[in-house]
Order: C-alpha cells, then structure tokens, then sequence
C-alpha cells in the first residue's frame, strides 16, 4: 500500500506531459492562423486582379463608345462593328451569345486592341479589347422614312491580365 501511494504522489514528469501538450496546442494554433492568412492574401490578390480587369474592360468600353460617337456609322463603320448574326455572337461557337462572348476566336476574328489606360503602370503584355455587334433600329423610332432613326449597338469590352478576365458588356445608341 505505501508502495502504490508512493507512486501517485510522485508527479516529477506531469510538467513536462503539460509543456508538451501546451507547446502542441500552440503549434496547432499557429499553423491554423498562417493557413488562413494564406488563404486571405490569396483572396486579396485574385480581387485585386478582378479589379484591374473590370476597369481595364470599362475603359475599353468607354474608348468604343466614344470612337462610335465620333465616327459616321452610316457611311464609315470601324471593322470591329459587325452586324449581329454577321461573324459575330453567333450561335456557331458557343451556342449562344454568351458563349460566344467567352470565346477567344471571336475577340481574335472581331476585336481591336484598345489604348491601355494611362495609370497601369507597367503597361499590360496584352492590351484591352473592343468589340461591338450592330442590332439595328431600335424599337420605338421614327417609322418616317425621311427622318433620323435611333440605331442600336452592343459593345463589349475585355481585359485578360494577370489570369483574370472580365468581360462587359454596354449598350449603345446612336442616331442617323
């Protein structure tokens, strides 16, 4: 009986069983809070990315609409305007119009290249691109054959920087 009271009384190894089992705690804690600062910098790298796609596709929209605005549509189209249903946003490679949008052989085919905005700093390897697809008279003009007549346009901005895209898409109307 003296011998096993002995034996619970003596507690000389119990600190070093709780450093252990503190320092592993802490280890745990410490590897859980890096994965997840990880995953934060990840997430703010990939907004960051999205970001300066999104206003790179704005600014090419923005650059197509005012080249739209300034030129004689009627007599003078840039070769990015197509008639839609004519080469682009077809139902021939994606199957619909957004499919279509998210295929590069229609932004190679139809596109130009826009200015890339001033304040990226460096300037994108691949600048943003223009597109736009003719949709015709839009719905409530004048029926008057002899007068001005609102014309309807799709434009489409893209930007693909940094294993991002964006695409945006605006409409636009013009009349002559």
């Amino acid at each position: 009986m003296k011998n096993l009271s002995r034996q619970l009384n003596n507690d000389r190894g119990s600190i070093m069983l709780m450093t252990l089992l503190i320092l592993s705690l802490m280890t745990i804690l410490g590897l859980s809070a890096s994965k997840t600062t990880l995953f934060e910098m990840q997430i703010s790298t990939n907004q960051t990315a999205y970001k300066q796609n999104f206003y790179g596709a704005e600014a090419a929209i923005g650059e197509g609409m005012q080249i739209l605005q300034d030129t004689d549509l009627e007599n003078n189209a840039p070769v990015w305007v197509q008639p839609f249903g004519a080469g682009i946003l077809t139902t021939g490679f994606g199957g619909t119009e957004v499919a279509d949008v998210y295929t590069d052989a229609i932004w190679v085919a139809n596109a130009q290249n826009a200015q890339a905005p001033p304040s990226l700093d460096p300037l994108p390897a691949v600048p943003p691109q223009i597109m736009s697809a003719y949709r015709g008279i839009a719905p409530g003009s004048s029926l008057d054959l002899g007068a001005t007549r609102i014309h309807s346009y799709d434009v489409y901005g893209r930007d693909r920087q940094n294993n991002g895209l964006a695409i945006i898409k605006m409409a636009y109307r013009k009349a002559y």
